[in-house]
This record gives C-alpha cells, sequence and structure tokens, in this order.
C-alpha cells in the first residue's frame, strides 16, 4: 500500500467503505491471502447499538476456519426454535436444528460483540480499519478507480483497483452521484415492509409487543427477540 509524505494511503489494490461485518470480514479474508486492502469507516468508533444480532450457521462455519467460532458460540445465546406470532396467534415454528449444517442453531449475538472479535483477528493478520474517513466519490479507470476521501476535513484521491462499498443506502454511498452509486452497486433500493409480528425464540414469550426497531443485547440470554421487519 503506498502511502503520501502526510501518511494518507494513497493507491491500494482493494478499498473496502464500511466497517461492519461484512467489511470486516472480507478485510480479514482479503488479509490472509496477502491482497493488500483499505478498510475505512466515517465513524470515529464502532456504534454502541445493533442492526443486526443472528448468526446463521453457515456464518459459524466460516468462522470456525478462522478459529473463531468458540468465541463467538461463547458470547451469544443459542436459538433453536422459532415460533412466529401475529395477532396473538400462533402462525407457525420453525425448528432450526433441521439445517445441514454441524451448527443446527442460529446464534444470537450483539454486533458490537460481533465486530469487536472481527477487529480484534483483523489486527492480529496485520489489517486495521482506518476511521473518521468517507468515500465522497470516484472516478472510473482503465486499471480501476480514483476514489475521493475525506478525513478531519480535507479531502484526498486513493487508487483503487477494486472498489467495495458495505452498509445501507443511507452510508457513504448515498452521497454519490446517480452514475457512480449504479457502476459501483448495479441494483435500485428495494422498498422494505413492515410486519406486525412478534418471533418468540426458545419459547420465551413477549405477550402485547410489536416488535418493528432492535434487539436489545441483555435480552438475548431469555432467548431474544428478532425485530419484525423484513426486505
Amino acid at each position: 500500500m503506498d502511502r503520501s509524505e502526510n501518511g494518507r494511503n494513497t493507491k491500494t489494490q482493494v478499498l473496502i467503505s464500511g466497517a461492519g461485518p461484512t467489511g470486516l470480514l472480507l478485510a480479514v479474508e482479503l488479509q490472509r491471502r496477502g491482497v493488500d486492502c483499505l478498510l475505512i469507516d466515517e465513524l470515529d468508533a464502532p456504534r454502541g447499538w445493533d442492526r443486526a444480532t443472528v448468526i446463521h450457521p453457515r456464518s459459524l462455519e466460516i468462522f470456525e476456519a478462522l478459529g473463531l467460532a468458540e468465541q463467538f458460540l461463547d458470547q451469544g445465546a443459542r436459538m433453536r426454535l422459532a415460533r412466529f406470532h401475529s395477532d396473538g396467534e400462533l402462525l407457525g415454528e420453525l425448528d432450526l436444528e433441521l439445517t445441514d449444517s454441524p451448527y443446527g442453531f442460529d446464534l444470537q449475538l450483539s454486533e458490537e460483540t460481533t465486530e469487536r472479535l472481527l477487529t480484534g483477528y483483523l489486527e492480529s493478520v496485520g489489517g486495521s480499519v482506518t476511521r473518521s474517513t468517507r468515500l465522497m466519490g470516484f472516478v472510473q479507470g482503465t486499471e480501476g478507480v480514483t476514489a475521493t476521501l475525506e478525513r478531519d476535513g480535507v479531502r484526498f484521491e486513493v487508487e483503487a483497483e477494486w472498489p467495495c462499498e458495505i452498509g445501507a443506502l443511507g452510508g457513504a454511498i448515498g452521497r454519490l452521484a446517480d452514475a457512480e452509486r449504479a457502476a459501483l452497486r448495479g441494483i435500485r433500493p428495494q422498498a422494505r415492509l413492515t410486519l406486525p409480528m412478534i418471533v418468540d425464540t426458545d419459547g420465551a414469550r413477549v405477550a402485547g409487543a410489536r416488535v418493528t426497531s432492535l434487539v436489545l443485547p441483555r435480552l438475548q440470554a431469555a432467548g431474544g427477540l428478532i425485530e419484525a421487519e423484513a426486505p
């Protein structure tokens, strides 16, 4: 990775914008394989609240390959059964032990903890997160892109062979021009549907509630709640 005189990166093979679990894992896999990457995030520190709290069996298998599965299992609550309720009536059950995986359950775990474990592993293999840094735009070239980043109010450019934007549409990608956004992501945003539903895990029922946003980590030990919002 090339650096300018002021210490900023000026050239990298892969530029990753968004240091959530997906961006962190992508950086880990690239770093393990000797691929030069720059992982940036506009926040100066990880969020203190969760956007997602479920780790599925296939993800646990990937963490096992990294030698991390036990750390996640020690921190999380195992969810083997989900019951779906609407208007006080049971709609059905989902047996999570029927998956073709050595991990016959979903693991409920705070996203804050997931990010902490992945960040620690990334640092152990020589990587890091460059924080307080925004992706403001990029220009496509013949051998990659020239991305414009901003940090502490100062803009600078980084050449990258592969740009990857990770995260919600409200993040850095939302600031890009329409043509740039289409070129980088190649998809159109889809509408979201909020369902008046409670998901009851491991028999822990919450009556008379409508879950639509966050899952509090302290509830996970009792089986946890899943937000009733689906793409």
